[in-house]
């Protein structure tokens, strides 16, 4: 195989010390064989260029419009750009120019320059528009900052990548040579303290070997496409994005009733607690609690509203629980499928009552972002979630089919969360919402309910909690 290239989306991993930086965008990707880094920087600039003599050549309307209108260097700008060779210079060359106008008191910035740390959009700007005025390339940075498979250079320090940076803009593309030796990568990932991701992906000659030292277009960039172990990484990233919400969720099905209960937490001092909410009611009788990014779970509970009245405009009753959680996982199915989409980071437990006839039966469903569902008798998701099933399943152990009253199962579900935060509950930082046979709504426990119940817990003797 020769010089290739990609166009496609792009799902960022690596931290960013610049806004300029998208967690989701289209990035053309060349991969050049038997490449230095020279000639990265000159494919850099060539393409840069052509794009430029392009637009000027077949846009002059446009360009001259923008000339008037917005900026009146633009095109001047851009026929310098075209016109000159970029200025190349290394990383602690850029460094030492930048503390040294600090210093003569040139400039000033936000955020002090240091040698080791990525460089801000303030910094790049100042180089490519007060120092040069005209596009730079810097290289050669630090390995601290770096992903693991950069190639190192002789001095130990730095890493053969570079950034084109260009006046008005900033940072503009992004490069680097992949390091091909499996004993480097092996210490680099050692020296960076990652967990290797499984022995295919540095195994000579395989596949994945192949894609992870050509491009920075990896697997796990990619949702639609399987590793050779058969993995999805995007859609396991979003199992860990659940986790990172700092919540634990909590679902447990009765004999006459259902709870789901959560965390109740105000991430910032000024956010009205009224408005913070991992609760949502779906219909009347059919609620859920959301567990993970907050904004994809306010999406989803209204595509899900939308089906759930679409379902009883149809066919003129409720939709029933089962169908909605078929519904939800559904969904998330299919954004595991298009690479133009991610995969949404939320777990979902929902609960409701199903009446046929006179016959009501509590149902408990969990959905994951995988597309995954299933009813249970009890659950739950989020941070603590390995621990808070484990503590469900021994209680279940001695009786896999318990009868439980609505205050057994009410108590059995803060008794699980206590268990897993390790310290003992109060009203005000737990959300529980309940549906029962005798009253179908999906209905809010007020701190008096839950105090009470947490006081009635605390009295018990039985096996419930696993008191001896």
């Amino acid at each position: 195989m020769g010089d290739v290239y990609t166009f496609g989306p792009t799902f960022r991993a690596e931290n960013s010390n610049t806004s300029r930086h998208l967690a989701e965008f289209w990035m053309i990707e060349p991969e050049l064989v038997f490449a230095d880094l020279d000639d990265l920087m000159d494919c850099a600039e060539d393409y840069t260029k052509f794009c430029v003599r392009y637009v000027l050549e077949n846009n002059k309307d446009d360009i001259a419009f923008f000339n008037q209108w917005v900026d009146k260097e633009l095109l001047a700008r851009l026929d310098q750009l075209d016109k000159v060779a970029f200025k190349r210079l290394t990383y602690t060359e850029g460094v030492e120019i930048l503390l040294k106008d600090l210093a003569d008191k040139k400039v000033k910035f936000e955020k002090k320059p240091v040698w080791g740390c990525d460089l801000g959009s303030e910094h790049e700007r100042y180089l490519a528009e007060k120092v040069f005025k005209q596009p730079v390339i810097v290289y050669n940075y630090p390995k601290e900052f770096k992903a693991f498979y950069m190639k190192m250079n002789d001095d130990g320090k730095t890493v053969q990548a570079m950034d084109m940076l260009v006046p008005g803009i900033g940072e503009l593309i992004g490069g680097s040579t992949r390091e091909e030796n499996l004993e480097k990568l092996d210490l680099m990932i050692a020296e960076k303290n990652l967990i290797k991701d499984a022995d295919a992906r540095l195994q000579p000659g395989t596949a994945r070997d192949r894609m992870a030292r050509g491009s920075s277009a990896g697997y796990d960039r990619h949702i639609t496409i399987f590793s050779p172990e058969g993995r999805l990484y995007q859609v396991e990233y979003a199992f860990k994005a659940i986790k990172t919400s700092g919540l634990t969720s909590i679902g447990v099905r009765g004999a006459d009733s259902c709870v789901v209960l959560t965390q109740r937490k105000v991430p910032d001092k000024l956010h009205d607690p009224t408005s913070v909410t991992n609760m949502y009611k779906i219909t009347d009788t059919i609620g859920l609690v959301m567990t993970g990014m907050v904004a994809d779970a306010r999406s989803s509970v209204q595509r899900l509203r939308g089906e759930a009245a679409e379902f009883k405009y149809q066919y003129g009753y409720e939709i029933p629980v089962s169908y909605l959680a078929k519904r939800a996982a559904d969904i998330a199915q299919v954004y595991t499928q298009h690479a133009n989409m991610r995969p949404l980071g939320i777990a979902m437990i929902i609960i409701g009552i199903d009446v046929e006839g006179d016959t009501k039966i509590p149902q408990l469903y969990r959905c994951d972002p995988a597309g995954y569902y299933i009813g249970y008798k009890a659950t739950s998701a989020g941070q603590k979630e390995q621990e808070a099933n484990n503590f469900l399943e021994k209680r279940y152990k001695a009786e896999p089919n318990p009868s439980l009253s609505y205050d057994d199962t009410v108590q059995l579900a803060l008794a699980c969360l206590q268990n897993v935060l390790g310290s003992d509950l109060k009203a005000p930082d737990v959300e529980a919402f309940v549906v029962k046979n005798d009253a179908l709504n999906f209905t809010q426990l007020s701190n008096e309910e839950i105090e009470a119940q947490l006081t009635s817990l605390a009295e018990r003797e039985d096996d419930l909690v696993g008191k001896e």
